[in-house]
């Protein structure tokens, strides 16, 4: 009797999770980009590494206030902070980026 609850207990654990597929839009990650986020996690987070990787934790979902996705793109493109974003500027000459964009249709890039 245990083992059918247990195989109906699987079946429905694994029919829950859902297959995305990660559609590839990388930014300029370029060698400025990498000393300047070298920078920042030294900067703010005492992190003294080589390369500049994380292990991520947890996902995040933000709302960029930018109505597009390509436009919410073309914010995090290049690698440093765009003159219009002056009220973070103290923080660091690095440009905002993000690990993944949601579209309005649920596709993640």
């Amino acid at each position: 009797m245990k083992y059918p609850i247990l195989l109906c207990l699987l079946v429905l654990v694994l029919s829950c999770s859902v297959q995305r597929e990660i559609i590839d839009k990388p930014i300029i990650f370029n060698q400025e980009r990498t000393n300047l986020t070298l920078e920042y996690l030294s900067d703010h987070y005492g992190l003294e590494q080589r390369e500049p990787t994380i292990e991520p934790k947890m996902v995040v979902l933000h709302w960029t206030v930018i109505p597009t996705l390509e436009k919410s793109f073309e914010a995090f493109y290049n690698p440093t902070l765009p003159e219009w974003r002056p009220e973070i500027s103290g923080a660091s000459g690095l440009n905002v980026s993000s690990q993944f964009l949601v579209d309005q249709d649920g596709k993640i890039y």
